[in-house]
């Protein structure tokens, strides 16, 4: 089983590859939403527009937060878990429509650059979010994992929509997971919070 050392190092060299060959710029290091221990997460904060899906039609910037432990490990419970916050300068509440089309776009994008194999066509990811309530939605992506196991995956997601007063903007959180919303991975991810004054 590698170790975390070099597991830190695989994620950070294909994040690098994916931002250096679409040019994506950083955002400031000042600029994330959440606070978490570098020993327990990666953190890696990318602007928009992405360069993977540069359809998405926001600026602002995308604050991913990965769990160390197992989150490229296939057979490790943790894998693919992990949270991403967008934090997207417009004063229009993102709708629910807005939200599945802006995801389908981001993970086909971001699997077809991953994608080593200019023959095989990545199937389209599938979203299915269902209200919880007006700022809150839980789901399923089903999308091709061109990073690991080179199959078709099925995520299981929560979505929450902060509206951010004080910057006329919004936030929007994913939290993110293989596992079934009752898999005790879903303490670590429910314990990931907005930053103090990210989003006032």
């Amino acid at each position: 089983m590698p170790s975390i050392m070099n597991f830190t190092k695989r994620i950070s060299v294909v994040l690098l590859m994916i931002n250096s060959a679409f040019s994506v710029a950083q955002a400031h290091p000042t600029d994330e939403l959440f606070t978490t221990d570098s020993t327990t997460w990666i953190k890696e904060i990318i602007k928009f527009p992405l360069g993977f899906a540069p359809e998405i039609n926001y600026q602002g910037f995308e604050d991913l937060r990965f769990v160390k432990a197992g989150w490229g490990k296939q057979n490790h419970p943790e894998f693919w878990s992990y949270a991403f916050g967008w934090y997207l300068q417009t004063s229009s509440k993102p709708t629910l429509s807005d939200i599945v089309h802006n995801i389908q776009l981001y993970y086909d994008g971001l699997m077809q650059a991953v994608n080593k194999d200019p023959s095989f066509t990545v199937p389209k990811t599938i979203v299915s979010f269902k209200p919880i309530d007006e700022a809150a939605y839980v789901g399923t992506i089903k999308i091709y994992d061109s990073f690991y196991t080179k199959t078709l995956i099925t995520l299981h997601v929560t979505v929450e929509t902060h509206h951010c007063k004080a910057q006329d903007a919004y936030v929007q959180l994913f939290r993110v997971s293989l596992q079934e919303f009752e898999h005790e991975v879903w303490n670590k991810l429910n314990s990931l919070v907005l930053k103090r004054h990210s989003c006032d």
